[in-house]
């Protein structure tokens, strides 16, 4: 055994930035957050009396690993230096931009460490990063308000915890290490935002002899399913939280009431117990009014199963059931590893492109859905899996856009979901649920209203991210929202906008810390609540593309972020849609201007692959002509299915299953079909009928099997199914179609030399006949293209080659910059408004952030302010 030093007992700190791989975080954002982790960490460590050069550090990419001196004092590592570090945090956050600012999980464990010349190494390092990696100790920061979880080991609870006079160890909670080979009990604290003191804790010692510690039972599949289904929504909607964010800093309150409009049955119809309440939730079934821990109970309790939840436009709909989901999914990875059976996991789906007239079930589009949404249920079995755990009701369903479907379709898809053998949490606009609840309501909903928000309420969010005293022009709107608040008749135009959650964001948004907010309190300017609205909404673009002190300069000019936005809403609107799919963009050129450009490229792409393969084995006169010839055939198909005029839809790489690749033949048909007569009609010409059909066969047979792996890797993604981000399924089309591209290269010189060697003289011969070779590249063209035409045409858009999605997109976005001044990169463009809040993704989708802002993009610019 090889080592340099003695092992040495020493207190081992490990500090972990929470979410650091979230894609907001580009790499230049990523390197100022290591460096604010590296800041904060060494000032929370000179507060507990810790020289940073005094330690012995490790960069662990999003995490650091701290080896303290043997001789300093372990106390004060718990119970000063947490306390500083959320400190340091939170004034880091302040000043930095929202994809630098951290959260952060501290482990502390003590053992004998081992140095080499590598490093250090021990089981003690081993279980701090066990400490990190524990999913309680990352679900307590998920679920804290505050910027840091504190985690240490047993033996640093029982010998330092209990007898530091510095920290109190009741506000600790125990919790169950079970991380590989790991299992062992530890506890945790938060020490912003600590647990209340509960000295009982201190009963549970964590040992083994009082408190045993043993691994988990074996999960069945189905259990593993909906773990990994947990896991992943859980993700999906805290991304999507933070994004809109209802985190950080504190939401508003979320508060409701029981609706008295006419949208649901009686309360008889709700009582009957279709559902047993969750483990540790009383049964419920006349809800009046509550809040957001109060709406969690009423959807774990309700009998019927069935909850409503309404409230006008901007009202927070779509947040609340977020937070709601989050909060279940909180509560069951909370509970003994026995009730989590018994706690379903809720997912959240709009209904956009459900027609129950159709034919099309609850229980089998929720599968769909699954199926199409998470990888766990791809397939024929995973979709089988789903629908069983469906089923069972083991999975909750949270639709959102009732309001947005066509009118006609809402009062069968309420009679619909009254079938669902699941929990449903439906969310829809109070004025479009009353008009179709008139054909028939919910069977079992109870409805739930969400309130307007209080002028108290609107007066502390906005504060939240100010200094205290805040500055003028905001005390003043405070003091005015406090004085409506304190007079029962009071009201303003200003207390009538800020009732909803949206105009709130907008305002934080609009103006800064330094701005003169108390504007909107000039009666002449902004008479009505409209007024304010129109103005905050009109003001967003200006705000978020305004260089601000300490943030990344914006990539685009506020007139080129306005021009563009304005072009999306209207299109968007004259389609009648609100998803914005970055593949449809090509239908908003012209059919002759997209098919021009398209066969243009692709015979240019054709011509250049094509070429250079074949061009040192047969010459650049043959290589060029087999470039036509492929060129030919992709661009008929090309035109069969722009003719058609539907988008291309994008395509990624997946596993190669049997069934793939079964419905990949009729691609490889075609594609040895083309390979196969070029070759062996030439071969045939020169060298005899067998060396024609030998030759033919075997390119034919080459030429076939690779495109049909090819076609089955690269596989159709469907409208708003993708798990991934819109800018994910580009980035998964356009790598699906380098690919492609590449391999097609390689594969043509493959069948070069092939052909070479089952002719020798093939090269000289073609050379020699350049009429023959014309005549017969054109004919096969022509005979190829026609096929790729009739495929085209049968199939739709799921023939497309990978890659085609996204090249469309790219040439669509050259026009729409030449005739409307749009970016050139469009949907990098889109993915930057994102990031600035004027966008979100819905699935593989873009919307604007609300439909408001939609409506009064899409508005003509004269009737804007």
């Amino acid at each position: 055994m090889v080592g340099s030093e003695v092992a040495v007992h020493r207190t081992i700190i490990a500090v972990d930035i929470e979410g650091f791989g979230d894609p907001a975080r580009t790499m230049p954002h990523q390197l100022a957050t290591r460096a604010g982790l590296y800041k904060v960490v060494a000032e929370a460590l000179d507060a507990a009396g810790v020289p940073w050069d005094r330690c012995r550090t490790e960069d662990r990419g999003d995490a650091v690993f701290i080896l303290v001196p043997p001789d300093i004092p372990k106390s004060p590592l718990v119970a000063v230096m947490p306390e500083a570090l959320a400190h340091a945090v939170r004034a880091h956050n302040h000043i930095s931009d929202e994809r630098q600012r951290v959260r952060l999980r501290m482990a502390v464990h003590a053992g004998e460490v081992a140095h080499d010349d590598h490093g250090v190494t021990s089981n003690a390092v081993i279980t701090v990063f066990r400490l990190l990696d524990a999913p309680p100790v990352k679900q307590a920061l998920a679920d804290s308000s505050g910027v840091v979880a504190l985690a240490v080991s047993r033996w640093v609870f029982d010998e330092v915890v209990r007898h530091s006079a510095g920290v109190d160890a009741a506000t600790f909670r125990p919790i169950l290490v079970a991380v590989k080979e790991t299992c062992d009990t530890a506890w945790v604290a938060l020490p912003d935002q600590p647990y209340p003191a509960d000295p009982t804790v201190l009963d549970q010692r964590g040992d083994h002899t009082s408190h045993p510690v043993v691994a988990p039972p074996l999960a069945s599949p189905a259990d593993e399913q909906l773990g990994l289904l947990a896991k992943a929504s859980w993700n999906q909607w805290t991304g999507a939280a933070n994004d809109r964010r209802l985190l950080h800093p504190a939401p508003l309150p979320i508060r409701w009431r029981r609706s008295t409009a006419p949208v649901a049955g009686p309360e008889s119809a709700a009582r009957y117990p279709r559902f047993d309440p969750l483990p540790g939730l009383p049964a419920v079934s006349e809800p009046s009014e509550g809040d957001k821990d109060a709406l969690h109970r009423i959807y774990g309790g309700l009998p019927s199963g069935r909850l409503l939840l309404l409230g006008p436009p901007g009202s927070g709909k779509t947040a609340a059931a977020i937070l709601l989901l989050r909060d279940a999914l909180s509560y069951r990875k909370q509970a003994r590893p026995e009730d989590q059976a018994r706690i379903p996991v809720p997912v959240l789906f709009t209904l956009h492109g459900w027609d129950p007239d159709s034919g099309v079930s609850v229980t089998d589009w929720m599968a769909g859905k699954l199926a199409e949404t998470y990888p766990l249920f791809h397939g024929r079995t995973g979709r089988r899996a789903a629908t069983d755990l469906l089923t069972a009701g083991r999975v909750a369903g949270f639709l959102d856009g009732l309001d947005e479907i066509p009118e006609s379709v809402r009062p069968g898809v309420l009679a619909a979901l009254a079938d669902a053998p699941f929990r449903l949490v439906l969310l829809t606009r109070t004025e479009e649920a009353v008009a179709a609840a008139q054909h028939g309501p919910l069977a079992g909903a109870v409805a739930l209203e969400l309130q307007p928000v209080q002028p108290t309420d609107a007066a502390g969010y906005l504060l939240q991210p100010l200094v205290n005293p805040p500055p003028v022009p905001w005390q003043r709107i405070s003091d005015h929202l406090a004085g409506i608040a304190d007079d029962e008749q009071g009201t303003s135009a200003l207390s009538e906008a800020l009732i909803t959650p949206l105009a709130l964001s907008l305002l934080r948004d609009v103006y800064g810390s330094a701005d003169l907010v108390d504007e909107l309190l000039d009666d002449e300017r902004f008479p009505a609540a409209a007024d304010i609205e129109n103005h905050l909404l009109d003001q967003a673009i200006t705000a978020a593309y305004t260089p601000r002190p300490g943030h990344p300069a914006p990539r685009y000019p506020v007139a080129t972020a306005q021009r563009t936005l304005r072009y999306l809403a209207t299109r968007l609107t004259e389609h009648g849609t609100a998803d914005l799919a970055w593949w449809h963009i090509p239908t908003w050129t012209t059919h002759r201007s997209r098919m021009i450009m398209g066969a243009v490229t692709t015979v240019l792409v054709n011509e250049l692959v094509v070429g250079l393969a074949l061009g040192p084995v047969f010459g650049p006169v043959l290589g060029l002509s087999a470039g036509l010839v492929v060129g030919l055939t992709t661009v008929v198909g090309l035109l069969a299915g722009h003719w058609q005029g539907v988008p291309v839809m994008p395509r990624r790489i997946t596993r190669l299953t049997y069934r793939s690749a079964v419905q990949s033949l009729v691609f490889g048909f075609l594609a040895g079909l083309s390979g196969g007569l070029l070759a062996g009609v030439l071969a045939g010409l020169l060298a005899g009928l067998s060396a024609g059909l030998l030759t033919g066969l075997s390119v034919g047979l080459v030429s076939g099997l690779v495109v049909v792996v090819l076609q089955g890797l690269a596989r159709h993604t469907e409208v708003d199914e993708s798990p991934l981000g819109p800018a994910d399924v580009w980035r998964e089309d356009r790598n699906a179609g380098l690919m492609f591209i590449s391999v097609a290269g390689l594969v043509f010189a493959l069948v070069a030399v092939l052909t070479v060697g089952l002719v020798p003289g093939l090269p000289s011969g073609l050379a020699s006949r350049p009429s023959v070779v014309l005549s017969v590249v054109l004919l096969v063209g022509l005979v190829c293209g026609l096929g790729t035409a009739l495929i085209i045409k049968r199939e739709g858009t799921a023939a497309s080659s990978p890659g085609a999605a996204a090249a469309d997109t790219a040439l669509a976005a050259v026009q729409l910059a030449i005739r409307h001044e749009t970016p050139l990169r469009l949907v990098a463009f889109l993915e930057d408004a994102r990031s600035r809040h004027l966008l979100r993704t819905v699935g593989p989708v873009y919307q604007f952030r609300h439909a408001k802002l939609q409506a009064r993009l899409a508005q003509p610019v004269s009737r804007t302010r």
